[in-house]
């Protein structure tokens, strides 16, 4: 059975202006780690800075760091 991803991305910044990803559908086996990588870094470079995704995909790969996710979390607050 062939799984199929759906994502949407919404925000509204502080100053007003508004991002629709629109409806974005792909294989869930479609794509490795970096290919989904690029696509996180793509979708969020509309809504924060460098260092910020850099911080949730360095999160994403430390799951089991505890501290290294504490520390992750205060750096998005």
């Amino acid at each position: 059975m062939d799984m199929c991803m759906y994502s949407v991305v919404n925000k509204t910044k502080n100053n007003g202006r508004y991002f629709d990803s629109g409806l974005v559908k792909r294989g869930a086996d479609r794509y490795d780690n970096k290919a989904l990588e690029g696509i996180f870094r793509w979708l969020t470079s509309y809504v924060a800075l460098p260092d910020i995704v850099d911080g949730l995909i360095n999160l994403a790969r430390n799951t089991e760091d505890f501290t290294f996710m504490r520390r992750s979390i205060n750096l998005i607050k």
